[in-house]
């Protein structure tokens, strides 16, 4: 998904340099619950820093934590 993200905003030109220029771009992404928003920059390239323990119910993750950090 973030993946599709950073190509999307990359274009129909892809190149490297195009492909991390837009994943850099991407700021408070949205992960519809499984990560913690996420933001990239020239200086971090980390997507998860964080995670939250979840059950499935009715195929819908619910969150059982609030985000746990190391």
């Amino acid at each position: 998904m973030l993946v599709v993200e950073g190509l999307e905003r990359a274009g129909r030109n892809l190149t490297r340099d195009g492909f991390l220029e837009a994943m850099e771009s991407i700021k408070d992404w949205d992960s519809g619950g499984i990560l913690p928003p996420v933001s990239f920059s020239a200086e971090n390239h980390h997507a998860q820093r964080a995670g939250v323990i979840c059950e499935l119910k009715d195929g819908k993750f619910v969150p059982l934590t609030d985000w746990l950090e190391p």
